[in-house]
């Protein structure tokens, strides 16, 4: 099994820089060819998710279809995977970032009963309470 950095699997679903993107290509579909199996963290999933938002200008929609293609892709395995998709089910039901459904999810999975949080939309999310501040 080979892990994939952010800049790779970036490259692989933009194809926005030629000589990475036919790198990243060859090296992703070339193992599958051959039974490869690629890791993807969570954080590179956050990470991608955070780049796209940022650099490409995706939308909700869009980021949640790239996401599932990716827990869908049989060549990947998603770390916690059973997590990201719960985590996705709610990004896609809420206006929270991917990566604080991600956290609720992944606290939740670790006996956490709640997950503290100044981030007011985070606070939202089943399983955040929101700290009030002093300035509150």
């Amino acid at each position: 099994m080979t892990g994939l950095d952010t800049n790779v699997l970036v490259r692989y679903i933009v194809q926005d820089d030629a000589e990475q993107s036919l790198a990243a290509t060859a090296l992703i579909e070339g193992g599958e060819q051959a039974g490869e199996t690629f890791f993807i963290n969570q954080i590179v999933l956050c990470e991608v998710v955070w780049v796209v938002k940022g650099c490409y200008s995706a939308g909700r929609d869009e980021i949640g279809r790239m996401v599932e293609q990716i827990l869908r892709t049989a060549s990947f395995r998603v770390q916690h995977s059973a997590e990201v998709w719960s985590a996705l089910t709610i990004y896609r039901k809420t206006p929270a970032d991917f990566a604080d459904c991600l956290i609720a999810c992944t606290n939740r999975a670790a006996d956490c009963t709640e997950t503290a949080t100044f981030d007011r939309q985070a606070a939202q999310i089943e399983g955040f309470r929101l700290v009030s501040s002093l300035l509150d």
